[in-house]
């Protein structure tokens, strides 16, 4: 089998691109080809990615004409394959895939990751066109139950509909080992984005803390955010004055993440109840659980599905800074325990988010899609 993944873009270091690459290397070890084409050019080259040699420019004229190079190819490269996979849901890209698709007798299907509503409105004429051509997919990937249900509710055929949770690579921890760094650390990575993971609840908690702050420092691990998110931060930790326990690292890159995960004391997620949170499913708790640390993540969209309080991790209302922060003061005050907590959660890993098996599974219904051709 043949398939061509066709992304918007293919940024390193971002958990759409890591979930993509899991994604393809999954497809790859159960005996497919699976190639990427990323419509927009690269940052830097790929050799997982077929066009990547589109890459570097930041220029607009030159990125402008790079995409329209690439949608204009784009069928004459699919005509290759078996399978086209779209992972973007431009309907520039679907609109140009589907009817090549049918009229060559290729199996295409659809994949999201977030509700298409986070990205424009609800009812607009744009989401009510969006769903209809998504209905004529042969199978449709969610992250989540929750976008199942968004389309199911908007007509798509629930046979058509299949979630495919988060992935991860458990391998990427083997043989890491704690290193002692001088400082113990509550550490959360993420794009820092306080609307969709809740960074400025997590600084509040941890402040309000009577034990974990006197213990461990919070490292925030990922991009600068904006000027405006970082004055938000900056507020709660001069409230606590917490100057000299944050730690801001930037941006790590993607074969430095397990370490830094694996050195942390506890890992935690503090994502609000919100639209976003509900409908998508954080990447980095794949990463979190592989590490064997405790876990405290709060009770959003799937997150109940997996995650047991007291038993592979740590649950937390959202939005209830007070719960968050008990928590916090919880895991380090028995955290002999905690992390007999934490170790339980590497079996979530294996069972429900391991690549190799969740992309297994979807080659399944793709085959069956095939053999009913």
């Amino acid at each position: 089998m043949k398939i061509l993944l066709v992304v918007w873009n293919f940024y390193p270091n971002t958990a759409y691109t890591n979930h993509t690459k899991a994604t393809v290397r999954g497809f790859r070890e159960s005996g497919a080809q699976c190639d990427v084409f990323s419509i927009k050019p690269l940052l830097e080259a790929d050799d997982m990615v077929l066009n990547h040699k589109l890459v570097g420019t930041r220029n607009y004229v030159k990125t402008t004409f790079a995409m329209l190079y690439n949608y204009m190819v784009l069928t004459n490269v699919a005509k290759n394959y078996d399978v086209i996979y779209c992972a973007t849901s431009d309907l520039r890209v679907i609109k140009r895939l589907l009817p090549f698709a049918r009229n060559n007798n290729k199996v295409i299907v659809h994949e999201r990751t977030e509700y298409p509503d986070v990205f424009m409105p609800s009812e607009c004429a744009k989401m009510k066109e969006y769903c209809k051509y998504v209905a004529k997919f042969d199978k449709i990937f969610t992250i989540s139950t929750y976008i199942k249900k968004f389309f199911a509710n908007r007509g798509v055929e629930n046979d058509k509909l299949q979630v495919y949770p988060m992935i991860v690579d458990p391998h990427r921890f083997d043989g890491i080992e704690k290193q002692n760094i001088g400082y113990r650390y509550i550490a959360y990575c993420g794009n820092l984005q306080n609307s969709k993971d809740g960074v400025s609840d997590l600084i509040e908690a941890y402040g309000a803390s009577k034990y974990a702050k006197e213990i461990f420092k919070l490292v925030l691990i990922g991009k600068k955010p904006s000027e405006e998110e970082m004055s938000i931060y900056k507020a709660a930790i001069d409230k606590h004055k917490l100057s000299d326990k944050v730690v801001f690292t930037g941006q790590v890159q993607y074969y430095d993440m397990p370490q830094m995960l694996k050195n942390a004391d506890v890992l935690a997620l503090c994502r609000p109840n919100n639209h976003q949170a509900e409908g998508g499913f954080p990447t980095k708790l794949g990463e979190y659980l592989s590490t064997g640390n405790p876990v405290l993540v709060t009770n959003v969209g799937d997150m109940e599905l997996y995650i047991k309080d007291g038993i592979n991790g740590f649950v937390s209302e959202p939005n209830n800074i007070e719960m968050f922060r008990n928590k916090l003061d919880f895991i380090a005050n028995h955290y002999d325990e905690a992390k007999l907590i934490g170790q339980k959660g590497i079996g979530l890993v294996h069972s429900s988010f391991n690549y190799k098996k969740q992309t297994n599974i979807i080659l399944q219904s793709i085959k069956t899609i095939i053999s009913k051709r």
